[in-house]
């Protein structure tokens, strides 16, 4: 994967918010991949459940 690094440059204090939320945002979606992944490995490793022996609820009524 190609990333590039640009320099930002901030003159005023709206722009530093800006950024800062922008880092904000991606610091909480690498964590947000980070945990989607790992529940997902550790669904992998464990076998598949079993349904139930009654099979699907059935509506009452009906």
């Amino acid at each position: 994967m190609l990333m590039l690094l640009r320099t930002v440059v901030v003159r005023t204090m709206d722009e530093i918010f800006i950024v800062a939320g922008i880092i904000v945002l991606r610091a909480a979606q690498t964590l947000l991949l980070h945990w989607e992944i790992k529940s997902e490995e550790q669904d992998s490793n464990h076998p598949p459940r079993q349904p139930d022996a009654g099979g699907s609820p059935r509506q009452e009524g009906n």
